[in-house]
């Protein structure tokens, strides 16, 4: 990773981009504001999937829980038999 100032890399845009290209993160300082990265679009598609994969763990991980949550409430005598309806 790499860290130049914004104005070092408005002089030198072009190298910076082939580095970044070459598999370089920078990491451009603003005076004032806050800093900001470069990274190809393929490591920022990446991250997203990355991302959404966790998303998708998260998501599995609560729907778990909750079932293991019933079978315990099931095991403790908390549950209602009921007849079945028929037409």
């Amino acid at each position: 990773m790499l860290s130049v100032r914004s104005d070092t890399v408005s002089e030198h845009l072009s190298d910076y981009l082939d580095s970044v290209s070459n598999g370089e993160t920078i990491v451009i300082s603003r005076e004032s504001k806050p800093d900001v990265a470069l990274i190809t679009l393929s490591s920022l598609q990446d991250m997203r999937s990355r991302i959404q994969d966790m998303e998708k763990q998260i998501k599995n991980y609560q729907y778990l829980a909750e079932i293991e949550k019933a079978f315990k409430e099931l095991e403790a005598g908390h549950f209602q038999v009921h007849d079945l309806i028929e037409d």
